[in-house]
């Protein structure tokens, strides 16, 4: 990652990282929250506060909006690491000072951008649905344009 892209001018960063998949015992899955350590270090001697994070509609406490065979079979079977991963990185960023937010989209397609979907914090009842990746680019653009979401889990579904 390089940090010589952050824009001090601008005031903002978006943050999505990817690691090696699959983790191996040789190669641990820890690329978003070493990532995220040091862009939020390299952040701090700036004027970049806004900084908006993707992770994933099974992160944190949203764990069971994607259905009960995802959470407890898939997720902790085929995806532990890449998930542990995911709760350290939002971790950091709910501990650091900047004014952030944390995306969680749904199942990610390739589909165009809709400008229909639902930006949902209380996840009473809801399950993730598809989103595709170009509507999870729109919304995380408007969160930085509009500076909205501030300091809030976002999950992102159709």
């Amino acid at each position: 990652m390089a940090t010589s892209a952050l824009h001090p001018g601008r005031g903002r960063k978006v943050h999505h990282l990817h690691g090696h998949y699959p983790p191996t015992p040789l190669n641990s899955w820890n690329a978003r929250a070493s990532g995220g350590r040091v862009l939020i270090d390299a952040m701090g001697p700036t004027r970049v506060r806004r900084l908006v994070v993707i992770t994933g509609f099974d992160a944190g406490d949203s764990r069971r909006s994607g259905g009960w065979l995802n959470a407890w079979l898939l997720l902790p079977l085929l995806r532990g690491a890449i998930y542990a991963d995911k709760y350290q990185q939002e971790a950091l960023v709910r501990a650091s000072s900047m004014d952030w937010t944390i995306l969680r989209p749904g199942f990610l397609t390739d589909g165009r951008a809709t400008g229909t979907s639902r930006a949902l914090i209380d996840l009473t009842g809801i399950r993730a649905r598809r989103i595709s990746r170009a509507e999870v680019a729109r919304v995380m653009l408007a969160c930085l344009a509009e500076r909205r979401h501030l300091r809030e889990v976002v999950l992102l579904t159709e």
